[in-house]
C-alpha cells in the first residue's frame, strides 16, 4: 500500500491528459468492478488518466460509498476521491468532481455501468479529432414519461443555450460528458 506522502509524488510526476469524473452516488460495493473496467481500457491508451470518484453522502445515511470510494483511491496513484456531504443533487456532485479535475480533458459519467466504458474514449478521440469543446451524449433507448420527457426537453433546451458558438459533437447514447479546458472562451478551437 502506497503511503500518502509517495501517492502525492507519483500523482505529480506527470499532469493528467484525461480526467474522468465518476459520479458514485449510493452505489456502495457495486461501483467496484466498474472502475475496475474503467481501469482496465484506460491503462490501453496512450495517455495519462485520472479517475475522479465523487462520492458525496447524505448525512446520517448507511451510505458505504464514501468509505468504498476512499479505498479505491487509497489503491491506484491516478484515482481521487471526493467525498462529502451532499449540498445539493447531481449537478452539485458533478461540480465536485470537476473541480478536482487536473485532466487538459475531462469526462463525466455515471456509475451506474449503464454507458459502455469503451464509448468515453470513442467521445475523447471525436472531441481531440475535430477540435471540439465538448461531447454530450444522452440515452436513446428507454421507456419515457411525461416527467422525463419534459426533463430531456428542459435540458436540452438549456445546454444548447449555455453551449452557443461551441463546436459540439452529440453522440446520442448515454450519459457521459468530456470537454476541453484549454480553450477557456466560447470560440472553437482551431
Amino acid at each position: 500500500m502506497l503511503t500518502s506522502q509517495r501517492r502525492a509524488s507519483i500523482a505529480c510526476v506527470a499532469e493528467s491528459y484525461f480526467s474522468l469524473v465518476v459520479l458514485c452516488y449510493r452505489s456502495g460495493p457495486s461501483i467496484v468492478p466498474f472502475i475496475e473496467r474503467l481501469r482496465h481500457v484506460l491503462s490501453r491508451c496512450n495517455f495519462t488518466w485520472e479517475l475522479v470518484l465523487v462520492g458525496n453522502y447524505v448525512e446520517g445515511s448507511d451510505d458505504e460509498t464514501p468509505e468504498v470510494v476512499r479505498e479505491l483511491a487509497e489503491r491506484w496513484p491516478n484515482m481521487s476521491a471526493v467525498v462529502r456531504p451532499k449540498e445539493g443533487m447531481m449537478g452539485w456532485d458533478m461540480r465536485m468532481g470537476l473541480n478536482a479535475a487536473r485532466g487538459e480533458y475531462i469526462g463525466v459519467i455515471d456509475g451506474d455501468g449503464q454507458f459502455p466504458v469503451e464509448a468515453v474514449i470513442a467521445c475523447l478521440l471525436k472531441a481531440e479529432m475535430e477540435g471540439l469543446d465538448l461531447t454530450k451524449t444522452y440515452r436513446v433507448r428507454r421507456s419515457p414519461t411525461y416527467t422525463t420527457v419534459y426533463l430531456s426537453y428542459f435540458s436540452v433546451c438549456k445546454f444548447t443555450t449555455l453551449t452557443r458558438n461551441r463546436r459540439l459533437f452529440d453522440a446520442r447514447n448515454t450519459s457521459c460528458l468530456i470537454w476541453s479546458q484549454t480553450t477557456g472562451s466560447p470560440t472553437p478551437r482551431s
